[in-house]
């Protein structure tokens, strides 16, 4: 009954939870078993993959056999969706150019710190500060590099200047992140923001 309209989600998102699926598709509760059957169906048919409680995933088909996608796909799909995570930890640092080490392991901060996904070997999940949300991720992502910063590789001689980088390409409200960071942040962590910003000020031109 469902069938087509549920492979029409995993063609748009290769990641999606059983409650995505029903408020997507608007399924009523009195069609919640009528569901389940028609994701059982498709599992059994390996046209999808449980890869945890409720959580599914596309299989391809491709000219090599059934390929699922790999795990980094699935996190990133699942943890960092609307607006709910972000990358974090070594590999935030050499995605934004302070370290050049490139980690075997990913790091995600996310709303759903406490939903662990099955088989996942190179994904740490890290519980956020504040419940991350569109308006906040940025905020917070950068924030937390910060708070980190000094127990990761740094290899570049002028950190501030890649947070200051930072906090202009993303068009960051200062006023917005000065009090973030004093609000839920260490001290050390509201003086490396105010150093960062008097860098920004003083040689702006130089992210341009």
């Amino acid at each position: 009954m469902f069938r087509d309209e549920i492979m029409v989600l995993f063609e748009k998102r290769i990641v999606l939870t059983n409650q995505e699926i029903r408020n997507t598709l608007k399924i009523q509760q009195h069609q919640y078993a009528i569901l389940n059957t028609e994701i059982k169906r498709l599992c059994d048919k390996d046209m999808i993959r449980r890869v945890g409680r409720g959580v599914y995933t596309i299989v391809w088909n491709t000219k090599w056999g059934k390929v699922v996608p790999t795990e980094g796909e699935i996190t990133s799909n699942f943890y960092m969706a609307n607006n709910e995570g972000y990358l974090s930890g070594p590999a935030y640092y050499n995605a934004i150019g302070i370290s050049t080490l490139i980690p075997n392991r990913k790091e995600i901060t996310t709303n759903k710190y406490n939903f662990l996904l099955d088989r996942i070997e190179n994904t740490d999940i890290v519980k956020p500060r504040r419940k991350i949300t569109k308006e906040n991720k940025m905020y917070l992502q950068l924030l937390d590099g910060i708070y980190f910063f000094s127990k990761n590789h740094c290899d570049t001689p002028k950190p501030l200047e890649i947070f200051a980088k930072q906090l202009q390409q993303l068009q960051l409200d200062e006023i917005t992140l000065i009090l973030m960071a004093k609000k839920i942040y260490p001290k050390f962590v509201l003086d490396m923001v105010l150093e960062m910003e008097e860098v920004y000020h003083n040689d702006g031109t130089a992210f341009a």
